[in-house]
């Protein structure tokens, strides 16, 4: 059985990202030879790949082919496994359970939907100036009318309308629109945020059968930002561009912000660094 790449394109947003964050932060982050993992990572990145897999089930007796990939619960326990055994942190195994037991509600209370399903995590690939620049869509489906959305799942502590704001002018959302808008043209019908409730570990071994909340929105219109999008990735290659020759990345500048440096999710991997020096 085959095992779905969910992880970051190839050239994306992430990239684009962290460039903008901080350049000093990129820089230390490919020097990086083990990454940081937290529980919202890990159990995003496991749930994932557990509705990559039941939409693969669900296009391939759509169109009446065989199946070649794992269940849901299987393809969860073997990303956890593939990444326990690269090396990975203790934490992709504490939440194979949980992470099974969210798909599985989702699978729940999605099964009549009658979304037809085209691309699951396919990587789009195009060209902002002369630099490649690419998109995973977690999944792209057509309604009854044969309008085209690209839906990104997100994990998230609390369904709410602020999540949802969050993602307003989030690059990988309108990149989102533009491959949308490129690929499907009349045909493409938006973005919607596909929102899925986290519990933490301790909620759920608390309660194995605690209520999982689930909303699905289109993102709000942000015109503005859609039309400097491009502007804002060829200024990103050009930062790149100016300090591409330093080798050590002590050398390249830092943000200095209490934003970027102490975000919303805890201290940037590279606080103690950028304080101290090492």
């Amino acid at each position: 059985m085959k095992l779905l790449d969910a992880g970051p394109s190839e050239a994306g947003w992430h990239r684009i990202q962290s460039i903008k964050r901080c350049l000093r932060y990129y820089a230390l982050e490919r020097e990086q030879t083990k990454r940081e993992w937290t529980d919202a990572l890990v159990n995003g990145s496991l749930v994932h790949v557990g509705l990559a897999h039941w939409y693969k089930h669900r296009q391939a007796k759509l169109q009446g082919i065989p199946n070649e990939y794992y269940t849901p619960e299987e393809a969860i326990k073997q990303l956890a496994l593939k990444e326990t055994e690269k090396g990975g942190d203790k934490l992709w195994l504490q939440h194979v359970e949980l992470a099974s037991y969210m798909v599985n509600q989702y699978m729940a209370h999605y099964h009549a939907e009658t979304l037809r399903p085209l691309h699951i995590e396919e990587q789009f690939r195009g060209k902002m100036g002369e630099h490649l620049y690419t998109q995973r869509a977690d999944l792209i489906v057509a309604d009854a009318d044969d309008k085209v959305w690209i839906i990104d799942h997100k994990t998230t502590y609390r369904v709410s309308a602020k999540v949802t704001k969050r993602y307003t002018l989030s690059g990988q959302f309108l990149g989102y629109q533009v491959i949308g808008k490129k690929v499907f043209a009349e045909r493409f019908g938006g973005v919607l945020l596909n929102m899925i409730q986290r519990p933490t570990l301790k909620q759920y071994h608390e309660n194995p059968t605690l209520p999982i909340d689930f909303k699905r929105v289109a993102t709000e219109p942000a015109p503005y930002a859609l039309k400097t999008f491009k502007q804002t990735i060829l200024d990103a290659e050009q930062q790149l561009k100016n300090y591409s020759h330093l080798d050590n990345a002590m050398d390249w500048p830092g943000t200095y912000s209490e934003t970027a440096c102490m975000t919303a999710y805890g201290p940037c991997p590279f606080h103690t660094t950028c304080q101290f020096g090492f």
